[in-house]
């Protein structure tokens, strides 16, 4: 079902907030309203099922929940290697840029437009 089936937004949302603040699924500090939610549909998370939804979340996020909070989600990335990424996309944007002007000046030649 919808809320805390194998999609369930709100199993969903527990596991993500697991996620984000580095807890595991039996942390009864972690959202005790989503849990009393899931409860009232005779649902209490198992580790089985933690482990599962959380490869789901990780990579479709969870309802109400901002991806980027989660933790392993993204790993930031030290400043040199953004540098050395940028450079590089740079480089081949250039690149591009340079093919996209060969083929419209060869393409004016061939119609005799200046």
């Amino acid at each position: 079902n919808g809320v805390c089936g194998e999609k369930g937004r709100w199993k969903s949302n527990l596991i993500a907030k697991c996620l984000r603040e580095g807890k595991s699924h039996d942390d009864t500090s972690v959202s005790p309203v989503v849990r009393q939610t899931l409860l009232h549909w005779a649902y209490e998370i198992s580790e089985s099922d933690f482990d599962k939804g959380s490869k789901r979340v990780k990579t479709h996020g969870a309802a109400y929940v901002n991806t980027d909070s989660l933790s392993g989600k993204k790993l930031k990335k030290n400043i040199a290697d953004d540098d050395e990424d940028e450079a590089e996309v740079q480089a081949v944007n250039a690149e591009k840029q340079a093919k996209g002007r060969e083929e419209r000046v060869r393409r004016r030649a061939a119609t005799g437009a200046r």
